[in-house]
């Protein structure tokens, strides 16, 4: 009889880093705002913790990260992090 592996459960983190949207040779990039960085709240407002398996996790980190750059700038970076990792919120 074999071992069943546990499924792999990751938690929604994010990473306060301040960016704006900026022409740059003709092309739109993100250019890191330090000056901004200083001013935002540790926690992003309204950030709702979410536990699950990575490819919902990831999906929701995702939709987090462009609804920001279509706004024009990016704030804070979402991600997927396994639980029980260093760094895992």
């Amino acid at each position: 009889m074999s071992a069943v592996t546990a499924p792999l459960v990751v938690d929604l983190c994010y990473r306060r880093e301040a960016y704006t949207m900026q022409r740059v040779d003709g092309r739109d990039k993100l250019v890191r705002n330090s000056e901004r960085d200083l001013e935002l709240p540790i926690r992003p407002p309204q950030f709702t913790p979410q536990r699950g398996n990575y490819a919902d996790v990831s999906r929701e980190a995702t939709r987090l990260n462009n609804a920001q750059t279509q706004s024009g700038f990016m704030d804070y970076l979402f991600f997927p992090e396994t639980v029980g990792t260093i760094g895992a919120r």
